[in-house]
């Protein structure tokens, strides 16, 4: 779909080479269900500290099913940009998406804030399967935005449950 928009997209091998070329526009970290290795990390750390821009889509650290690992590398430094990524999972308890034959932990949201990345979406509804939650907070370093507006996210907050418990690795 992102090439029938004029975009060519490649892919990173950073194991190989842990770095990001300097043409590239955005970097999307797609669900990794391993942890990335430091110099990875310290890729995607360079570049977007460096004026780069990324996408980062981590599922919740799970244990059933296919087990994804919790990242805790990527997560730091994504905590040290504002973005707080908690160990939980979003269950939607609004029973909105149950009208499409979907369950509780595929949340739908359809309202978004007044944002460029949003901006063709407000008619649409937007799935978030198997998604945890996130905070922001301001810092110095970068630039983090929410699509969805304080009401969205506090209604989210108010018609979803977190389930935090069995989310976490045994020490």
């Amino acid at each position: 779909m992102i090439e029938k928009n004029n975009y060519k997209t490649d892919v990173l091998k950073l194991l190989e080479k842990p770095e990001i070329p300097a043409d590239c526009t955005i970097v999307v970290a797609g669900g990794p269900k391993r942890d990335y290795v430091p110099p990875a990390v310290a890729a995607l750390k360079n570049y977007v500290e460096g004026g780069g821009r990324a996408l980062f889509m981590l599922d919740p650290p799970l244990k059933f099913g296919q087990e994804v690992d919790e990242n805790a590398e990527l997560t730091s430094v994504l905590d040290s940009w504002g973005v707080i990524v908690r160990k939980d999972l979003v269950l939607d308890i609004s029973g909105l998406g149950q009208l499409y034959g979907l369950g509780p932990e595929f949340p739908l949201v359809t309202m978004y804030e007044n944002h460029p990345i949003v901006a063709g979406m407000k008619e649409s509804a937007t799935g978030f399967p198997i998604t945890r939650s996130l905070d922001t907070k301001k810092v110095d370093k970068t630039m983090s935005t929410s699509c969805f507006p304080p009401p969205i996210r506090a209604s989210l907050r108010r018609t979803s449950r977190v389930a935090r418990s069995s989310l976490h690795r045994p020490t």
